[in-house]
């Protein structure tokens, strides 16, 4: 059932900024759906001299893929099958600091036909890099194993969002992640710095892993109104761990490190949702769970309104 309502919705909301009209102010009919791409734009920049960039896109429709190069530029290539959804390009430079936007918001008055984009970025490696997007529609893609990220910041009005890593991310210190409809998947390793995380979606699901060392202490937001939730913790967490879970409609599963001290308070119905702890031992005063182990302290709030929880040890 939840994945027929998020169908509904993606279809409607795609429709409502892609579907053409058959009337244009008295002009030619427009063709339904013609979304060949044979539109494009191609820029390229240096970053020698600089020691991280600084990637802003506010960009209308387009889907977003970001990726590593062995190269020396900051390469970016766009398909369209409008030109009016073609991004501009400016940069700034702000001591070894570059500043690169990308965008077509000012220029572009949505029109009733159907739109279709394709954003491609190459992103030399070694070079940090902090990201701030946004999307009226369309998904994110970024593989970040050749990357050195420092603070991500994605957001989608209709779209999914994917942001893997399985290598170090040390400077790694704030992921954002937020769409009004669409899935979540966010795998982090070795996030030594990582402080904050918020992960948002209204209707889709949320799926995310932690592995590795971690030596901040951690806060994490999760919130999805209809879909499921997923959060996966592997590792030596040396701090602190809050995590703060809203889940209207869906099952929350949770796989914790062993040994850890936990303390869970839980808000879910009994009449609409049930708890399942698998192999985990805990105590219980009414809605306080607690799990004894080290200092290393897991603190959980979780409201489930219509859903299971589900608890197990990861390692």
């Amino acid at each position: 059932m939840r994945l027929f309502f998020k169908g509904v919705l993606v279809t409607t909301l795609a429709l409502s900024l892609t579907a053409c009209s058959l009337i244009n102010n008295g002009e030619q009919p427009f063709t339904v759906f013609d979304t060949k791409m044979d539109e494009s734009v191609h820029y390229d920049r240096s970053v020698k001299g600089f020691s991280q960039i600084e990637l802003e896109m506010d960009i209308t429709v387009s889907d977003v893929e970001i990726i590593s190069t062995n190269g020396t530029d900051i390469v970016f290539d766009q398909e369209a099958n409008l030109k009016e959804l073609l991004a501009t390009a400016e940069y700034e430079a702000h001591g070894d600091t570059l500043k690169v936007i990308y965008s077509n918001k000012d220029s572009y008055k949505l029109k009733a036909q159907s739109q279709n984009s394709k954003i491609n970025i190459k992103v030399p490696e070694e070079i940090k890099l902090k990201i701030d997007s946004n999307l009226n529609v369309g998904d994110y893609k970024i593989d970040a194993n050749k990357l050195e990220l420092t603070e991500v910041n994605l957001e989608t009005n209709v779209g999914d969002t994917a942001l893997s890593s399985n290598v170090d991310q040390s400077s790694l210190s704030y992921i954002k992640m937020s769409s009004d409809v669409g899935d979540l998947f966010l795998e982090i390793e070795n996030a030594e710095a990582l402080d904050t995380v918020k992960l948002d979606t209204n209707t889709g699901e949320i799926k995310s892993s932690f592995e590795g060392n971690y030596d901040q202490r951690l806060e994490l937001v999760a919130d999805t109104d209809v879909g499921d939730m997923q959060l996966s913790f592997k590792g030596a967490f040396k701090e602190v761990v809050n995590l703060d879970l809203d889940a209207n409609v869906g099952d929350v599963k949770l796989e914790l490190p062993k040994g850890h001290e936990m303390a869970f308070e839980i808000k879910a119905p009994e009449f609409t949702s049930s708890l399942d702890w698998a192999n985990i031992d805990y105590s219980k005063s009414r809605d306080q769970y607690k799990v004894e182990g080290d200092k290393s302290q897991f603190s959980i709030k979780l409201n489930l309104n219509v859903g299971d929880g589900k608890f197990s040890y990861s390692n």
